[in-house]
This record gives C-alpha cells, sequence and structure tokens, in this order.
C-alpha cells in the first residue's frame, strides 16, 4: 500500500501528468466532433428523423470532455507553479484530494469564481485586464 500512495502522490504532483489528462480529454471531444457530430451522415439522419436527440447528447459530451480537460490543464499549470496548493490528506490506507488551487468548490461559474477571488461582487469588464470598452 505504501508504494501505491507514494506513486500516487508523485502523479498528483506531476504537472505533465495533468497536461497529460487534458490532451486526452480534448482528444476525446475531438473524436466525438470529428467522427460523430460533424458526419454528414448523421447529420442528415438526425434531420430525416427530425429528431436531434443524440444530436444534442454528444455535443453535451463533446462540451463536458472539453471542459474536463481545461479544467485539468488549469490544475497543471497551479501544479507546475504553486505546487503548495495542492490539498491532500493521507489516511490509514488512501489518499485524498482535497482541492487544488486553495479553492474546492461546486461553482463551475468560472466568471463567479473569478469575483470572489478579487473579493466578491461584481468586476467591471472594463476592468479585467485585457477588455476594453472601446468598440
Amino acid at each position: 500500500m505504501k508504494w501505491e500512495v507514494e506513486d500516487y502522490l508523485e502523479t498528483l504532483k506531476n504537472p505533465n501528468a495533468w497536461f497529460r489528462q487534458a490532451f486526452e480529454q480534448k482528444y476525446v471531444a475531438d473524436k466525438i466532433l470529428a467522427d460523430v457530430i460533424l458526419n454528414k451522415d448523421f447529420i442528415r439522419s438526425q434531420k430525416a428523423k427530425n429528431d436531434f436527440t443524440k444530436f444534442s447528447g454528444l455535443w453535451a459530451n463533446a462540451l463536458f470532455h472539453y471542459g474536463i480537460g481545461v479544467e485539468n490543464g488549469l490544475k497543471g499549470v497551479i501544479v507546475k507553479n504553486q505546487p503548495e496548493l495542492i490539498n491532500f490528506e493521507i489516511t490509514e490506507d488512501d489518499v485524498i484530494l482535497h482541492d487544488i488551487g486553495g479553492k474546492a468548490s461546486k461553482n463551475h461559474d468560472l466568471y463567479s469564481l473569478g469575483c470572489q477571488e478579487r473579493g466578491g461582487g461584481r468586476v467591471p469588464v472594463s476592468r479585467i485586464k485585457g477588455v476594453s470598452n472601446n468598440q
């Protein structure tokens, strides 16, 4: 069991492991899009049946995989640049990952989380770096 814990911790603290997972999730999403959703025969069959349930489900799955890929990539950046922000606990027979980056939340609204990081409240678009009000 000791070896498994050490192996897990080594992987957990390796940014390249997180980046690898990010690219694997992107690959899955790309395959769903290229091989299924954007396939002309699939689109024709959906139009012919006038039922886009499968299309919607596959689209949602592709977006899910892209989202997990982005999340894992961001975790890799945190692990690489601020490894002290990996919050885990070693129990008698397990390693429990609590969070990476100091914020464990069920909220996946990135704008909302960004506002919380700035001390709460809404941040005017003009104050977000790289965004200009000039049209």
